[in-house]
């Protein structure tokens, strides 16, 4: 880390430390004003800029011992106290997106692979080999991990989603057709985003050299010569891809440690067979309690007025109460001024004279109660005897 941004992060933290009641672990909002820090645009030699300094948000919070959701609390709250400018709470928002449609997605993936393979917790342990003994295959939770990871990487990178080129395939039947079927998928759109996008991607990982194998026909890559280099290939460009753009690490619904990393009580890939069990169930809920309390998949519409409620959260304070309402306020506000809108002023000169004396009237029922209520309530010392 560089010292600009180690320095900014300190300053910031001391700042609001004096300012507001941090809450909590200091540890925690130390981790919110570093990832600030870090995400500063920095000029180049070139006049250009860089979005930036290639810090990794996940091994902020693992330093922090913080949980992914527990940073996207902490972050709103941040915000609202920092005053950040919208470009930001922008992209705090869309990061939380992302995380929340990858949990969904990696929720589906784990029954979509068990039915092609066996569980990865039912495999013997691979035995040590020496150096010189042939290359094993890859095993069912290598492929399982390379699997995640190479649909996280083509996921980020994607760029002709919309491709019109359409040729029919020649090849015989898949197995999407089955998968879909058995998963509530759409097998039009899943063969379509095969054909589109998947395959041209897939070669230009072999073109690359990222991926080994047969480029003819897009396959080999699992064989034993080459499955270790291939994973190797794109765990590091995935790797080198988060920290330039800054998003979360989406491997870590593969570590042992994911119910800590990401707030819930128990693994993602349970051990046993595929029946859910207790601590399985409670995960889910858990999950889905913050899918539902996350504003990232609310209907945000003027007739709702959803982005002006408070979240049903337990952890209500005076503080984050007062937070929440000045932040609310400022929203509301964004964009007037202090006058009437050029809308309202041409209607009101539009409006016939015989009008005049009748809106006068209207607005004295409605000024006396708060003249009355300023004066006698809000500043009773100087106009109270």
């Amino acid at each position: 880390m560089d010292e600009a941004a180690r320095a900014e992060a300190w300053d910031s933290y001391r700042n609001m430390s004096e300012s507001y009641t941090l809450e909590g672990n200091d540890l925690h909002w130390l981790a919110c004003a570093l990832y600030v820090a870090c995400r500063k645009s920095v000029p180049t030699v070139s006049k250009g800029t860089v979005e930036g300094n290639y810090v990794s948000l996940t091994r902020i919070l693992r330093c922090s011992e913080q949980s992914l959701i527990e940073f996207f609390n902490k972050m709103k709250k941040w915000e609202d106290m920092a005053n950040l400018p919208p470009h930001f709470r922008e992209r705090t928002e869309r990061l939380e997106r992302n995380f929340t449609v990858s949990a969904v997605i990696f929720k589906k993936y784990e029954p979509i692979f068990q039915d092609i393979f066996k569980y990865p917790q039912e495999e013997q342990p691979r035995q040590q080999r020496g150096r010189k003994q042939r290359r094993q295959p890859c095993t069912v939770s290598e492929v399982f991990h390379f699997c995640w990871v190479l649909f996280i990487y083509a996921k980020g990178l994607s760029e002709d989603f919309h491709a019109k080129d359409f040729k029919p395939s020649s090849d015989p039947p898949c197995v999407i057709e089955k998968l879909c079927s058995l998963h509530d998928g759409l097998v039009l759109e899943a063969k379509g985003i095969k054909e589109h996008f998947w395959k041209p991607y897939i070669r230009k990982l072999y073109e690359k050299k990222l991926l080994k194998g047969k480029e003819e026909n897009l396959t080999g890559f699992l064989e034993p010569g080459n499955f270790g280099e291939s994973f190797k290939a794109i765990n590091k460009a995935y790797e080198e891809y988060v920290l330039s753009v800054g998003n979360l690490d989406e491997r870590i619904f593969l570590g042992e440690d994911a119910e800590e990393e990401i707030g819930t009580l128990s693994r993602c890939l349970n051990s046993g067979s595929g029946t859910e069990t207790a601590e399985r169930v409670q995960m889910k809920n858990i999950l889905q309690q913050h899918f539902d309390k996350s504003k990232a998949l609310r209907i945000s519409t003027p007739l709702t007025g959803v982005r002006y409620m408070k979240d049903n959260s337990p952890c209500v304070t005076p503080v984050s109460t007062a937070t929440h309402s000045l932040s609310r306020l400022h929203t509301m506000l964004t964009g007037l001024r202090n006058a009437p809108s050029e809308k309202l002023e041409q209607i009101l000169r539009l409006a016939p004279p015989s009008s005049k004396k009748y809106r006068i009237c209207w607005r004295r029922p409605y000024r006396s109660p708060f003249c009355f209520w300023w004066y006698s309530v809000r500043r009773p010392s100087i106009y109270t005897s």
